[in-house]
C-alpha cells in the first residue's frame, strides 16, 4: 500500500510539474506578444529574467526561481491592455491615463490567482511598483510588508528601465 501511495504521489507530482511548465510556457507567450506590440520592449522580458534570476541566484534564492520566472513573464501583461496612446506618449500622464497605468500590477496578479498555483508570482507581480518610503503602487506597502520577489523584480525592471529607450526617453 505504501509503493502505491507514493506512486500516486509521483503521479501528481509530474502532473502539477507538467502543467507548471505549460502556465509558464503561456506566460513567456503572452509576454513575447507584448514585445512585438511596441518597438521599446524587444529584448525586455529576457533582460530583466537574466537579471532577476541571476540576482536571486546570488542572494541564495530567497524565492522560489519558477515564481520568479512566472512573476517577470507577468509583471506587465496588463500593459497590453492601455491604449497605445498611453504606452507611446512622450508628455507627462493626465491623472486618468495614471490610473490606468497604476491598475496594471493587479490584472497580472488576479490572471496568476485564477490560475491557481501561482501566488507567490502573484504577490510579487502586485507589489512590483511599490516602495520601501510608500511612495510605489498600486497599495502604498513600506519596507518589509514587500516581498523579496517584488523588490528584486523593481531593482531588474528599473535597471533596464533606465538603460534602454522608451516613448518618453531616448537612451545613448
Amino acid at each position: 500500500e505504501d509503493q502505491e501511495d507514493s506512486s500516486e504521489e509521483a503521479d501528481v507530482t509530474e502532473i502539477i510539474g507538467d502543467r507548471r511548465d505549460r502556465d509558464l510556457a503561456l506566460f513567456r507567450l503572452l509576454a513575447n506578444s507584448m514585445h512585438e506590440r511596441h518597438k521599446y520592449w524587444g529584448n525586455r522580458t529576457d533582460s530583466v529574467m537574466r537579471f532577476a534570476l541571476g540576482m536571486n541566484g546570488l542572494a541564495g534564492n530567497p524565492v522560489n526561481p519558477m515564481q520568479l520566472e512566472a512573476a517577470v513573464y507577468m509583471h506587465d501583461f496588463a500593459m497590453a491592455r492601455l491604449p497605445d496612446s498611453i504606452i507611446e506618449k512622450t508628455e507627462q500622464l493626465t491623472p486618468a491615463e495614471w490610473g490606468k497605468v497604476v491598475s496594471h500590477p493587479m490584472w497580472g496578479r488576479d490572471l496568476l490567482k485564477t490560475l491557481g498555483g501561482w501566488d507567490q508570482a502573484a504577490t510579487i507581480v502586485a507589489q512590483h511598483h511599490e516602495r520601501p518610503d510608500g511612495k510605489g503602487y498600486p497599495l502604498g506597502l513600506v519596507k518589509n510588508e514587500i516581498c523579496e520577489g517584488a523588490k528584486i523584480l523593481a531593482i531588474c525592471d528599473a535597471f533596464f528601465a533606465m538603460t534602454n529607450s522608451r516613448a518618453d526617453r531616448v537612451t545613448k
